[in-house]
């Protein structure tokens, strides 16, 4: 439990900040599906049996919501790309927590990152049915790469659309493909198969009832880290 927790964390808030790119078009809003690939020498096929296998991320002209679904619970980040800040939800094993969190707490985050510089491309390639560039996050003692990204830029988004992305945060444009590194090495690829643009209602990016407002120390404790 306390690894899977650890894991499906680590997933979410870094994926939280997901990104809508922008482009001299029409503002974007609407549902984008991403399948989630997991690679993981180390990890016995249950335990990779209870992580995501979906994500489905939610764009409004101010606020995102993305959520991941495994047979344990659900989990989700709601945020709001004005004000910077974001709310993470947890519905695991019959208990609700909301945790809030500002942009400074966004930036603690980061620090546990190594120092890294981002290298955008004009290398591209097509991913459901949009062209996007290649984004190349690489650590800055030897020039190795961490992270990579394939940004589209025909969808007009809040500029502020990744500042919740520990990594990626700067980049103004939907990820639709990304790949993060959970530790022990299990690699996981986010891409996106399903767009589709639509007005998403207010309600969507509300915390529903039944959720307890918490801090990281308490899900901590609560669940054994």
């Amino acid at each position: 439990m306390k690894r899977f927790f650890s894991v499906l964390s680590l997933v979410i808030f870094m994926v939280s900040g997901i990104s809508v790119m922008a482009a001299k078009k029409k503002a974007f809003t609407g549902q984008i599906t991403f399948k989630i690939s997991i690679e993981a020498d180390n990890i016995p096929e249950q335990a990779k049996a209870m992580l995501p296998k979906t994500m489905i991320m939610y764009v409004g002209s101010d606020k995102t919501k993305s959520e991941l679904f495994t047979q344990m619970g659900n989990q989700s980040s709601i945020e709001d790309l004005v004000a910077k800040s974001k709310i993470g939800l947890l519905d695991m094993m019959g208990q609700k927590y909301a945790l809030h969190e500002s942009y400074d707490d966004v930036l603690k985050e980061k620090e546990a990152l190594p120092g890294l510089e981002l290298e955008f491309t004009d290398e591209t390639k097509e991913i459901a049915g949009f062209v996007c560039k290649k984004v190349v996050a690489k650590k800055k003692d030897d020039g190795s790469v961490f992270s990579t990204a394939w940004v589209a830029e025909e969808l007009e988004v809040h500029e502020n659309i990744n500042f919740s992305n520990t990594i990626f945060d700067g980049v103004k444009g939907l990820m639709l493909q990304f790949d993060i590194e959970a530790g022990n090495g299990m690699f996981l690829t986010f891409t996106a198969f399903e767009i589709e643009q639509k007005k998403i209602k207010d309600s969507v990016f509300e915390v529903p009832e039944g959720y307890k407002a918490t801090t990281m120390e308490e899900l901590e404790s609560t669940f054994g880290q």
